[in-house]
């Protein structure tokens, strides 16, 4: 699902259709799913509560969103983050660009799911991180234009807690861009 752009080969021009960093307390749309088993902390500065786990800042900016992973929230846990409705239509190319931070050895994993009807699903899983990523933010960029032409995607990222409290996994800084 990597993908890369050649705008030297189009003039096309990319659109931002979303960017959430979690500065501010308006969330553009993101919300809680209300029947997964914790909710993410949505806005965090600094440290997560626990140590060996967790960043110790936002990867840009001062916030940041993370799933705690102390009791009772492991083994196994998940908490699921949803984005507002997505019209792609007219759109050829859809990207998301997010960072993550996942360190820690009891880790989990972290999937990006997809609907084409909302909430009601049904859900394709289009990535999955799990295990210990290192003690530093990653940027992952994943081609979304097999939802391009679509006007009611829908994004969740599901956190699942792994084995022990050293599972806090945390997201900033997610960007959807298209392309006419």
């Amino acid at each position: 699902y990597n993908w890369t752009h050649d705008d030297s080969a189009s003039s096309s021009t990319a659109t931002s259709l979303l960017e959430q960093g979690f500065e501010t307390t308006d969330l553009g749309g993101w919300s809680q799913d209300p029947y997964d088993d914790f909710d993410w902390t949505l806005q965090k500065k600094g440290s997560t509560s626990s140590a060996l786990t967790g960043p110790s800042k936002a990867q840009e900016g001062n916030y940041y969103s993370y799933t705690e992973s102390s009791s009772p929230n492991y083994p196994y846990k998940t908490a699921n983050l949803l984005s507002p409705l997505l019209n792609f239509s007219g759109f050829s190319d859809v990207e998301l660009e997010f960072s993550y931070h996942m360190y820690g050895t009891g880790m989990g994993t972290l999937a990006l799911e997809a609907s084409q009807t909302g909430y009601a699903g049904p859900w394709t899983k289009v990535l999955s991180l799990s295990g210990d990523q290192g003690n530093s933010w990653r940027v992952y960029t994943i081609d979304l234009s097999a939802y391009a032409g679509q006007t009611n995607v829908m994004l969740r990222f599901s956190a699942k807690t792994g084995s022990s409290y050293t599972s806090d996994i945390s997201i900033d800084n997610i960007k959807i861009t298209t392309v006419k």
